[in-house]
C-alpha cells in the first residue's frame, strides 16, 4: 500500500471505443514543477453492452392457445 501525502493527486481515466478489437492510448502529462510522466493503456474492446430496462417479463394469466405480446426496450 502506498501512503498518500499532500502532493498526491488522483486521476480517473475512462477509455472507450466505438469499435471492437484491440486499441492503445498513450498519455503524456506535464507537471508544472516536476518531471513529466507518461504511460500507455492497451484495451481489448469486446463489443456492445446490451441493457434491458425490464429484465423480467410477467405476462400474468394467459389463456391456452392465445397470442400475447409484450414490448421491451433494449439499449446499447
Amino acid at each position: 500500500m502506498i501512503d498518500a501525502n499532500e502532493n498526491d493527486i488522483e486521476l480517473k481515466i475512462l477509455v472507450r471505443s466505438h469499435e471492437r478489437g484491440e486499441a492503445m492510448a498513450y498519455f503524456y502529462i506535464e507537471i508544472e514543477d516536476g518531471a513529466p510522466i507518461s504511460f500507455q493503456v492497451k484495451a481489448n474492446f469486446m463489443g456492445p453492452i446490451i441493457k434491458c430496462h425490464n429484465p423480467v417479463v410477467d405476462y400474468g394469466l394467459v389463456k391456452v392457445n392465445t397470442m400475447e405480446s409484450y414490448e421491451i426496450c433494449i439499449e446499447n
